[in-house]
């Protein structure tokens, strides 16, 4: 049964994956994926627990259809050294000859939804829009009343900018 939902964060294992900002949290140890890596990734979870074959996986982590089979087990080694993941006794992703990929664990969404992300992508907008708020308040409210400025003018207030230039 294939995930039918975008999720932010998904627990494969004892790791913690979180697909958009392509990084893998296992404890304590923080890593972060290549663009390449995620991709693999999200395609073998959304196929999960299906195999994947090479020509899909191509055409949907590479958007290619043709590549070395190098390449391709290089790219999955690479990933699964990012999980503590062997081909010898894989507890991550499994490879069979002439099916494909597939990953071993059940993925479990952690978390889902946008909205946790929109303050970290915006946190320098959003402090800057502090800042200027507090800078507006601080000057409005330090500033004198319109009342006591018309009373006491500064002292170049007889200048006429009203009267054309002689």
């Amino acid at each position: 049964m294939a995930l039918q939902t975008s999720p932010n964060l998904i627990k494969l294992g004892n790791c913690v994956v979180d697909v958009d900002m392509r990084t893998v949290r296992t404890g304590d140890k923080m890593s972060r994926l290549a663009p390449l890596q995620a991709r693999i990734l999200s395609v073998l979870i959304e196929a999960s627990p299906e195999f994947v074959a090479r020509e899909e996986l191509l055409a949907q982590a590479w958007q290619v259809n043709s590549l070395s089979e190098q390449a391709v087990n290089s790219a999955i080694s690479k990933l699964r050294a990012e999980f503590d993941d062997t081909s010898n006794a894989p507890w991550l992703i499994q490879t069979e000859r002439n099916r494909g990929y597939r990953l071993l664990v059940t993925p479990e969404v952690v978390e889902q939804g946008p909205a946790r992300r929109s303050f970290k992508r915006f946190w320098p907008a959003a402090l800057l829009a502090a800042v200027a708020l507090t800078a507006s308040v601080w000057l409005v409210l330090r500033s004198p009343s319109m009342e006591d400025w018309l009373s006491n003018p500064p002292e170049n207030w007889d200048v006429q900018y009203d009267q054309p230039a002689e």
